[in-house]
């Protein structure tokens, strides 16, 4: 073997050959070192795989939770397209209104009664779930100004296929 090609005994007892070349050469020790430390690749991806997933499963199950109480709580129409469109715009709604609602009631230009008033009012006007997927870029200004006038497609009936 090579100075650049180590044997490294991972943390999780399998070995592998590895091919420190990228390193220089005073550093190769020391990254051998740490490698040994870790997981092996395999190993790695297996839980780390495993451990994101249910991770990241429960972050999004609890957003879900969140916005379903908030639709609820406001009075907000249930969305209306294909299952998995209205999920996501469930959650995109969710997280837009929250950012509405940080920029102007928390930030102070406007009370509760207004925000109510003045941005859910519209928002209950609105059942598409096309429409906040669409507009799920627009910076909270752009936002309001689009609630104000949200087109066609925002409510009614829609020629799309929602299957």
């Amino acid at each position: 073997m090579s100075n650049a090609i180590t044997e490294i005994t991972f943390a999780c007892g399998h070995q592998e050959d590895r091919d420190l070349s990228a390193k220089p050469a005073g550093d190769r020790r020391s990254y051998a070192s740490w490698l040994a430390k870790q997981k092996c690749t395999e190993c790695w991806k297996r839980t780390s795989k495993r451990e994101v997933s249910a991770e990241i499963k429960a972050e999004r199950e609890a957003e879900m939770a969140a916005a379903e109480e908030d639709q609820e709580q406001s009075n907000l129409p249930i969305l209306q397209g294909s299952p998995k469109q209205a999920s996501w715009a469930l959650q995109t709604r969710f997280n837009m209104l929250r950012g509405l609602y940080a920029d102007f009631v928390e930030g102070g230009s406007m009370s509760e009664a207004e925000f109510d008033g003045e941005v859910l009012d519209l928002v209950r006007k609105i059942d598409r779930a096309k429409w906040w997927i669409d507009n799920r870029e627009a910076d909270n200004h752009e936002l309001l100004e689009m609630l104000k006038d949200p087109g066609e497609a925002a409510f009614g009936t829609s020629n799309e296929n929602p299957f």
